[in-house]
Order: C-alpha cells, then sequence, then structure tokens
C-alpha cells in the first residue's frame, strides 16, 4: 500500500479494552485496510454471534478461596506461554503499521506468548522468524496450494528457521462472500502470498490468485503428508463439528483450532464454543486426550478466555484485535496482550481459582447456549 499510513490520535494509555483498540483502528486506519480486517461474510451473523454467545454464558464463582497469587501461564503444544493464548495468524500486517508482522512478533515476545505466522504475512518468515526471541515459540500457518513441491519447500523453511508446529488451514478452500472488501474495491479472490516462503534468501512478497494457487481438494490425508514433510505437529485450524474433532485425532493432529475464520467464511456456522459443547456433550474423551483444542474466533475479554478455559480448551487464540492494535505498532500489540492477560488473572480471581489448571465445567452454566447444540450424536464418521 502506497502513503504513509495514519497515526493514531487518541493516546495508547486510554485505551482500557480490547473494544476500545478496535474502534482506534477503525478511526484511523485507511478504509480498505479496516475493510480487509475487519469483513466478514454475507450478513456478518457468526462475526457476531462468536462475540454474543459469551454473554449467554454465567459464571458460579466459588468463595472463601485464597487468591493473593494466581498462575496465567500454560503449556501451548508442549511450550510454555505467560497467558493462555497466542496471536492467531492472519495476513498483510503492514495495512496497519511500517513494521507489519514484524511488530506482532516482537510484541508477543515482550509479554511471552506464542505468535502465529500467516502464510499471507507482509513479511518474510526469515524475517519474522529473526525478530522474535532466541527462545521464542513461532507457529507457521499453512494454505495447502495445489503445487505440492511449493508446498514442501514452505514447509521446509518454516523448520529450518525455528518454527515449532505447523497451523493446516482447513476452513477455506473458496473464500467467503466478504461484502465489506467487495464495496471498497478489495477482490475477494486476491491474497497475498510471501513468495520468499521457499527461498530463505529472498524478501519479495506478490499478490497472486487464490484461485490459481490454493487447492480445493483438501483431504483427511494431508496431515500425514504435511507433519511427514514439515518433521513438526500439525494443528488443524478451521474444525467446526465434533466428528472433524475426533477425525483429527485419528489422523494424528497434535491440536484442533476450533474456528471459523472469524465469521469471514460460512456465515451462520457454529461459533468455536458451540463446537466444544458438542465435543463436551458427543466425544468427551478428546478432553482427556494428548490432542490439544484450542478456541479461536470471538475472544474479545478474559472473561471470554477463561469461559474457554472452563469448558475445556487448553488455550484461545486472537487475531483480528492484536490487527487492529498494530495501528499503535509493537507497544500496541503489547499493551493488548497485557490487558486480555489481566483480565484473565482478575477473572481468575473472581472465581476463586489459582491457576490454569483449576479452571473447569462447575464454574460456568452453559444451559442456555446448550439448547442451540447439534441435537443428534450417532453420526457415522
Amino acid at each position: 500500500m502506497s502513503g504513509k499510513l495514519p497515526s493514531p490520535t487518541t493516546p495508547l494509555a486510554s485505551c482500557l479494552n480490547l473494544h476500545d483498540i478496535e474502534k482506534v483502528a477503525q478511526q484511523t486506519l485507511k478504509p480498505k485496510s479496516w475493510a480487509y480486517y475487519h469483513s466478514s461474510a454475507d450478513d456478518s451473523v457468526t462475526m457476531d454471534r462468536n462475540r454474543s454467545v459469551y454473554s449467554q454464558i454465567r459464571f458460579r464463582p466459588r468463595a472463601l478461596k485464597p487468591v493473593a497469587q494466581v498462575d496465567t501461564s500454560t503449556y501451548i503444544l508442549g511450550y510454555i506461554s505467560n497467558y493462555p493464548f497466542f496471536i492467531s495468524p492472519a495476513a498483510m500486517g503492514k495495512l496497519a503499521h511500517e513494521d507489519g508482522e514484524i511488530a506482532l512478533v516482537k510484541g508477543a515476545a515482550r509479554v511471552g506468548i506464542p505468535y502465529g505466522c500467516s502464510t499471507a504475512a507482509s513479511v518474510s518468515p526469515l524475517d519474522i522468524a529473526a525478530a522474535g526471541n532466541e527462545d521464542q515459540t513461532l507457529f507457521f500457518q499453512l494454505y495447502m496450494l495445489k503445487d505440492k513441491q511449493r508446498v514442501e519447500m514452505v514447509l521446509g523453511v518454516a523448520k529450518a528457521i525455528g518454527f515449532k508446529a505447523i497451523l493446516f488451514t482447513v476452513d477455506a478452500p473458496v473464500p467467503g462472500k466478504r461484502e465489506l472488501d467487495l464495496r471498497t474495491g478489495l477482490d475477494e479472490n486476491t491474497i497475498v502470498l510471501d513468495e520468499s516462503a521457499g527461498q530463505i534468501g529472498e524478501k519479495k512478497s506478490a499478490v497472486a490468485e487464490s484461485s490459481q494457487l490454493l487447492t480445493t481438494n483438501l483431504t483427511w490425508d494431508l496431515i500425514a503428508w504435511i507433519k511427514e514433510k514439515s518433521g513438526l505437529p500439525v494443528v488443524v485450524k478451521g474444525i467446526q463439528s465434533y466428528e472433524d474433532a475426533v477425525q483429527c485425532e485419528k489422523y494424528g493432529a497434535a491440536a484442533i483450532m476450533l474456528s471459523n475464520h472469524g465469521g469471514r467464511q460460512l456465515d451462520t456456522a457454529s461459533t468455536p464454543i458451540e463446537t466444544l459443547l458438542e465435543i463436551r456433550r458427543y466425544a468427551p474423551d478428546l478432553l482427556t486426550s494428548s490432542m490439544q483444542i484450542i478456541v479461536d474466533s470471538g475472544i474479545r475479554r478474559g472473561t471470554d478466555a477463561v469461559i474457554a478455559l472452563c469448558l475445556g480448551a487448553d488455550a484461545v487464540s486472537l487475531g483480528r484485535p492484536f490487527m487492529y492494535s498494530l495501528c499503535y505498532g509493537e507497544e500496541g500489540v503489547t499493551r493488548c496482550a497485557e490487558i486480555l492477560g489481566e483480565e484473565i488473572a482478575r477473572t481468575m480471581r473472581l472465581l476463586g481459582v489459582r491457576s490454569v489448571r483449576e479452571l473447569n465445567k462447575s464454574l460456568v452454566n452453559t444451559t442456555k447456549v446448550e439448547r442451540l447444540l447439534f441435537a443428534e450424536g450417532s453420526v457415522k464418521l
């Protein structure tokens, strides 16, 4: 994008929550940039529901618990994180700030959380890996291309430069109909793919037609193929039913991300919390299996994150809020994470728990949401 990017006029310190940061982004970003980050599919039913579903769940706090010290840390794919969340992969960071994804990875490093790098990042994976701390946990998100030789190169580079897992996106065989993008002149079939992913020495990027590069023929055996070619654990991103969650464990996924792409793909699809409740009802063994469960899409408050953890999620991830925070650069990313982390710690204290491990289903009432769950649990897998 040409021209100098606008800077926020609102002091960062005045942003008290993630909603404040979003408002600043809307006021600051250029119209096309805001459209790209904020857009959702069709009537935005799923995007709105991703957020509102949390308001239908009630906490059941326990009293007379010593909570002077609380531990918000947890392990995500075996790697320590100071908070039970990480930055979900999202594309085109330079639409918000000249440092782009460099600011994201540096901000994540400052607060001690993992960072997920998008296939369509506006900065090369090499530069992203170099920008983080030596011991920082980085994940690489993968869209499956038609050219599997190129995918092999991408996976090899990801392993060589220190990424710890592959986040395999499975909910986007074609783009959703994002009308905000279309109204501002963005092509729904155009994404930015980093041409340097397979060439460590190069750092250029190019716009490419997704219809030409991305395959629509996604199959379960790709999990094992990606694992073999990368030598890394595979996280399947975009699971929206308990049946597919069961299949992921069967095919060797290290973790699943319950996600509807932030409501950007299929409108009226289930929210991740509803999918998690489906798993609790129809496939409860997954909650105690070695496969981790990550809730993505809709998290805006510490209370949201804690609800997901109470229901059996191992961690949560956030995309849009951190992209909005990029208006302020690295400082904004850090502030965004610190706000969420403080809210999580406060919620834990008010619930009467001292560590993430103590969070459990007895601390929430999900009756209202469970009435809307899929009613049959006998689907043949």
